[in-house]
């Protein structure tokens, strides 16, 4: 976010684990494998590419919670049920959800944003179809940090006042949980300093040079910060953001309303899912492998990857209801959706339920 994944405009570019490069601030993409090409406004996610189905998927900057999707690919599940991925690459993230109501891509990993309410509600049929990452309550790959030279002197949330403080774009969950952040201390908006910086490697160069107290970042960057001194968590993401989604899948209308392929493709995601969850979050099976392929995606060492603080991908796909009608009510409340909806026209668990049913309740290792 990634992560946390945000719908702006990314600078991290994907150039690694089969995930061709693509071109910042342009609209294309490529297979895994494949050679690149100019995304079209007629995704054929049905047309067969030898006897694989392809499905494009817009591909976020390189983050944790991506890893459902990264593994299906990698570690061949997607292969299993007649998928290759074909990732897309956006200018910005307004511009891929754009895509995705249009069809021009399938699958869209991301932040549960007002735009997704809006877009229901001027009749795109665009559906949050499973989870894509949680903070753990106790440490969160994408929580709010400090400046290190101040961790010692803000010890309370309203001592934040009057500072300087980053979040990658406004309008979805990071702006949403500073709100968070500052409410714990009485504050507001209006009590701070708010500049909105589209790439999260560029807080930590703010951070460190003075520029900016604090930001709602994301892994690797928390990590990163963390070792070279440059910033540290400020509190939980449970004591401020309890239960909050932070990244969903997305699918588009046309990809929906194929729900045999949509399922496989569900399927073959939480294989993934399970796979890093078995693999870093309830224990360590084929920990080192899984490792080397997060690693090698988030650019970040092995030993690196292992030291983040890893998100909470549920094994079953599972979105709360209660935190989408939380997010809406946020939203509203700011006045970026204007006529809300009911959250059972945004949410479709279908496609994850489906999937289960193949593949049986997750059961921890």
């Amino acid at each position: 976010m990634k992560h946390v994944k945000k719908w702006a405009t990314s600078a991290a570019c994907l150039a690694a684990l089969g995930f061709i490069a693509v071109g910042c601030g342009t609209t294309q993409s490529s297979p895994p494998g494949g050679g690149g090409g100019a995304a079209t406004t007629n995704t054929t996610s049905s047309t067969p590419a030898g006897n694989l189905m392809t499905v494009k998927v817009a591909m976020d900057e390189p983050s944790p919670s991506m890893a459902g999707i990264v593994l299906a690919d990698k570690l061949g599940y997607f292969k299993q049920q007649g998928i290759q991925i074909q990732a897309t690459s956006f200018a910005s993230g307004a511009d891929a959800m754009t895509g995705l109501a249009a069809n021009q891509v399938d699958v869209a990993p991301g932040l549960i944003s007002a735009y997704v309410f809006n877009a229901v509600q001027s009749g795109l049929n665009i559906k949050i179809v499973a989870d894509e990452g949680r903070d753990q309550p106790t440490k969160g790959y994408f929580e709010f940090v400090l400046r290190k030279s101040l961790a010692s002197k803000i010890t309370n949330y309203s001592q934040l006042k009057g500072l300087t403080l980053g979040i990658a774009s406004r309008g979805n969950i990071n702006e949403l949980m500073l709100d968070k952040v500052l409410a714990k201390g009485g504050l507001t908006e209006k009590d701070v300093h708010i500049k909105v910086v589209d790439d999260f490697a560029d807080f930590n160069t703010a951070l460190a040079n003075g520029a900016m107290d604090g930001a709602m970042q994301i892994e690797p960057f928390i990590t990163l910060g963390e070792q070279k001194n440059i910033a540290v968590p400020f509190k939980t993401p449970g004591a401020y953001g309890p239960n909050e989604e932070i990244s969903v899948i997305m699918y588009s209308p046309q990809f929906a309303s194929n729900k045999q392929l949509a399922t496989r493709w569900m399927t073959a995601y939480l294989e993934g899912v399970r796979a890093f969850d078995n693999a870093m979050v309830y224990g360590n099976q084929n920990r080192q492998q899984v490792a080397k392929i997060m690693a090698a995606y988030t650019k970040t060492s092995v030993t690196q990857f292992e030291a983040m603080n890893m998100p909470l991908l549920d094994p079953n796909g599972y979105v709360d209801p209660a935190a989408v009608q939380s997010d809406e009510t946020w939203y509203a409340g700011q006045g970026t959706v204007k006529t809300p909806v009911a959250v059972n026209k945004v949410l479709d668990p279908q496609f994850a339920q489906a999937a289960v049913a193949k593949l049986g309740s997750y059961q921890k290792p």
